[in-house]
């Protein structure tokens, strides 16, 4: 691509990471830094940035002078420092575009309403479903009158915006103005490395043990209580079979006592936070992978997982149910422990299925969601919005 843009980033997630276990702050690392890498001048504003190693020379990082929290009342303390980054940096040469990356929080990019540069949001995820047990972007216990503000505070920054970006088609939900969608509105998913989770030409072990990895939050809306209810069916079915279950999310101490009062407590593993150099190991342990959440926004473990080359279970609902191919895996209805231990007990008995359905998934981490694919469809989009500018 010939075209190099001044891009800047008013808001790239809680934490600016490329390392720590922080889901929107890696991906919002990942697109900044490799729109850096091909050239482009990315300038970024984080409430908080913990970085590792060497970055590329065209990434430029603004720490805030004050930091605040991402509640309402945080939002309004951010806008002023973005208007003063901005025009700061403005005096050094004119911006092409500016970029509201995930989340995005209602009202950050108003804060630059006058400056005549195209804005993109997004990418937005799908929201969690009603009654999910997630914090509000306004507070944990947002009300009525908190509610309608956000709504009418995104509906004018939706309206002002020269495109929005969805991740898949659930994501569409975040539109708070339907009319919008045709007009500007761009369907590019968050991309993963294929490379990090290459296993070679090795397939599965045989005669390993038959194991089933979730790797998430502890939180009721991931799942878990079903896979571990789905658990006690799968072990009938298959003796041998082992559950290992990875993550943090609060409910650690709460999972553990169950999984103790448990008759198939010698078969499950608590692995708790599980480092990202260390995921390839756990994926590639896996006979299959379990994500039975009640409606995940997107779902980085699950591409991690079909990039490793294993056949996934998840729930058709949320981002996940875009993502996930009957090529590749199973779908099954929310909260369903039967029929999630029917689709985990029909792969774990069928070697060769769960073989293909992994081989599926690696060559579409490879063909859609690699990074270098995810970024020319934002570099496509970038060069649509600026023509769009110029006519």
């Amino acid at each position: 691509m010939s075209d190099r843009y001044r891009i800047f980033v008013p808001h790239a997630s809680e934490t600016f990471t490329n390392y720590r276990p922080h889901g929107d702050g890696l991906v919002a690392f990942e697109v900044a830094s490799r729109l850096a890498a091909r050239g482009h001048e990315v300038h970024v504003m984080a409430t908080t940035m913990d970085l590792t190693g060497s970055l590329p020379a065209t990434l430029h990082l603004h720490p805030l002078s004050k930091p605040v929290h991402m509640g309402a009342r945080g939002i309004l303390d951010y806008l002023p420092q973005v208007r003063a980054t901005y025009a700061r940096l403005r005096r050094t040469g004119p911006f092409d575009l500016i970029h509201q990356l995930n989340p995005v929080h209602a009202g950050i990019s108003l804060a630059l309403f006058g400056t005549r540069v195209p804005v993109v949001l997004g990418a937005y995820v799908s929201p969690w479903p009603p009654g999910a047990d997630s914090p509000s972007i306004m507070g944990a216990a947002e009300g009525p009158v908190a509610a309608f503000l956000r709504r009418a505070v995104t509906a004018v920054q939706q309206r002002l915006a020269s495109a929005i970006v969805v991740t898949t088609p659930a994501a569409r939900a975040q539109i708070v103005v339907p009319a919008l969608e045709r007009a500007k509105v761009f369907e590019i998913p968050h991309g993963i490395d294929p490379g990090l989770y290459d296993r070679g030409a090795a397939e599965p072990e045989e005669g390993a043990e038959p194991t089933i990895v979730f790797l998430g939050g502890t939180e009721r809306r991931k799942g878990i209580y079903e896979l571990l209810e789905a658990f006690k069916v799968v072990l009938r079915a298959c003796p041998e079979a082992r559950l290992l279950i990875a993550g943090a999310g609060g409910r650690e101490g709460q999972i553990a006592a169950l999984v103790e009062t448990m008759d198939e407590r010698s078969s499950i593993s608590l692995l708790g936070v599980v480092e990202r150099a260390d995921v390839p190991q756990l994926m590639h342990r896996a006979t299959v992978f379990a994500a039975p959440s009640y409606g995940e926004p997107f779902g980085m473990a699950l591409l991690e997982a079909m990039a490793s080359g294993i056949p996934v279970v998840v729930t058709d609902a949320g981002g996940a149910a875009h993502i996930v191919d009957s090529a590749g895996g199973i779908k099954v209805p929310v909260a369903d422990a039967a029929a999630l231990a029917a689709a985990l007990i029909e792969i774990l008995r069928s070697p060769q299925r769960a073989q293909a359905m992994g081989r599926y998934n690696r060559q579409k981490t490879e063909s859609v969601y690699a990074w270098d694919r995810v970024i020319d469809r934002i570099e496509a989009m970038y060069a649509r919005v600026l023509a769009g500018r110029r006519t």
